[in-house]
């Protein structure tokens, strides 16, 4: 499999836990057979245009899936490659707020019960782009859903696949945003809860994984 892994990273710099990280995905998809691109977007203050121009190479790319990695965010060897193995078109993965006590960015579907499918799975409404997988499917489907948004950057046209959205008096984030509007467009949001992931806050990491939280908060 080749897998485009996109790095939006404003400043310029990536955690060294990070790098890490991809050094060991990096040896672990050598083995595999599997083959990891690597695209990073420095300098972009706006997180919503660096995912977007992300998207523009990796449609012109021959991968199979896109993969998006915040700078701060690390992983046990072979996750990443398991991610993008799942038989979905939509599945991330869920890492800590950068504080205490512990709890996730994950909207939850209202009034259900919380449970995994055949795949080990769970269906939610929302959850971040830090450690997200993709295929290529999902861009055409939102285009067809939403035809015509569009916006400028340097002199050119781009598609806005991910926005910020001001809905019910609350201001929501790029990835809220493009979850709704994957939802809308017919498809479906996955969350792999078995994957422990660290987001790390200068000398200070949080790592969690969301699968265990769950269960000592519902025991």
């Amino acid at each position: 499999m080749k897998i485009f892994v996109a790095v939006p990273t404003y400043d310029r710099k990536l955690c060294v836990e990070t790098v890490i990280a991809l050094l060991a995905e990096q040896a672990a998809a050598r083995k595999s057979g599997d083959h990891l691109d690597f695209w990073f977007v420095p300098g972009i203050s706006l997180v919503t245009v660096a995912r977007n121009q992300a998207v523009v190479h990796f449609l012109e790319s021959d991968c199979e899936r896109l993969f998006f990695l915040d700078a701060d965010i690390a992983w046990q060897q072979g996750d990443l490659l398991k991610l993008c193995r799942k038989p979905a078109e939509f599945v991330g993965g869920a890492y800590r707020f950068k504080s205490d006590p512990e709890d996730y960015p994950v909207l939850w579907p209202p009034g259900e019960k919380i449970s995994t499918d055949r795949n080990g799975l769970l269906s939610v409404r929302g959850l971040p782009a830090g450690f997200l997988c993709l295929a290529r499917t999902v861009f055409p489907k939102l285009k067809a859903k939403f035809p015509g948004r569009t916006y400028k950057w340097a002199g050119k046209t781009h598609d806005a696949y991910f926005h910020a959205s001001f809905y019910d008096g609350e201001l929501t984030g790029e990835d809220t945003a493009f979850c709704s509007d994957w939802i809308a467009a017919g498809g479906e949001v996955f969350l792999d809860p078995t994957l422990t992931l660290t987001h790390v806050d200068g000398s200070r990491s949080y790592t969690g994984c969301i699968g265990e939280w769950l269960k000592r908060r519902d025991s």
